[in-house]
């Protein structure tokens, strides 16, 4: 081989070289992330590295998970609810009916330091104080079995509950008495292209439409209060995340949409109002999570900086 074709192939090389640090460099990095693994019954803090700097067990599949106010963590799955500190020490934990079949499939903090689930097996949703002490029960006319009368649940601002009946795949608002005051069916919901399959979440956006996550081989739809579906990311929109299951979501404040996937190629992404890929997190120690959590870096290192200084004064 001669000099200048040696040289000419050396250059190629590191031209080719610098392109890929480049588009390594320019690839957004994700946020730090707070994720609920079913899977792996546990919930992980990530870096923005995609590295699990923080984990928690739990008993059964983990469905949710919340950074509180106070540094500490709420999580649920199998029969439990916790509240746990960054060490893990536990600071207070419900536990459902001894030998009654139950899963809690959800959590929600609430503004006065309460948490509110859904409680399957006995249909019914469940208020705690901020000590884990039971202030409230509603019963709930949901039919199915442990495993399937609930996935999310959330108390909504005017003191109704939004609750995802995952058996009968119907999206139910109910009153503070457990009355039902709003049905989305899913047979009706049909009719505008969203076919859902073990309906997993539904929150209630600031704009007063819900953000609905389908569950299998389904979608995450934007819903108007009138029923009407606004926004709908399908698999067909984000083929390169290999999604095939609408599990919990987030709408940030810039109007990012991040979801958990659960069984998707891609465990969580983030998409633009236009449906683009932002970000991903692909870290597969974590599982197969059904919920996310958005965090700041600031919330993260203050959270670390608490679990060494309790492992130091032990």
């Amino acid at each position: 081989m001669d000099k200048k074709r040696t040289l000419g192939i050396l250059a190629v090389l590191a031209l080719s070289q610098a392109l890929l640090q480049a588009a390594e460099t320019t690839v957004p990095k994700h946020p730090p992330l707070l994720l609920a693994s079913y899977t792996n019954h546990a919930a992980y803090m990530v870096d923005a590295n995609d590295k699990v700097v923080w984990k928690t067990d739990l008993p059964g599949s983990c469905q949710e998970a919340w950074l509180l106010d106070d540094g500490n963590v709420l999580t649920s799955g199998g029969n439990r609810v916790k509240v746990v500190r960054p060490d893990n020490s536990v600071v207070w934990q419900y536990t459902g009916p001894a030998g009654q079949p139950i899963e809690i499939h959800n959590c929600q903090p609430l503004p006065d330091g309460g948490v509110v689930f859904g409680e399957g097996g006995m249909a019914r949703i469940l208020e705690l104080d901020k000590n884990g002490k039971q202030v409230k029960e509603v019963k709930l006319p949901l039919k199915g079995s442990a495993h399937n009368q609930m996935r999310q649940v959330r108390k909504l601002a005017n003191g109704n509950y939004l609750v995802c009946a995952m058996g009968e795949n119907n999206l139910y608002e109910f009153d503070p008495a457990g009355k039902i005051v709003r049905l989305l069916e899913g047979k009706e919901m049909k009719k505008q292209g969203l076919n859902w399959c073990c309906l997993h979440s539904a929150d209630q956006l600031a704009n007063g439409n819900l953000l609905v996550g389908g569950g299998y081989n389904s979608s995450l739809a934007e819903i108007d209060p009138s029923g009407k579906v606004v926004w709908n990311l399908t698999k067909e929109d984000v083929p390169e995340m290999g999604f095939n299951y609408a599990a919990g979501s987030q709408r940030l404040p810039d109007g990012t949409t991040v979801l958990a996937a659960y069984h998707g190629g891609v465990p969580v992404f983030a998409v633009s109002a236009d449906k683009k890929v932002l970000w991903t997190c692909k870290n597969q120690e974590m599982g197969k999570p059904s919920h996310v959590k958005v965090l700041s870096e600031k919330q993260v290192a203050a959270f670390l900086e608490a679990a060494n200084r309790s492992a130091v004064s032990k």
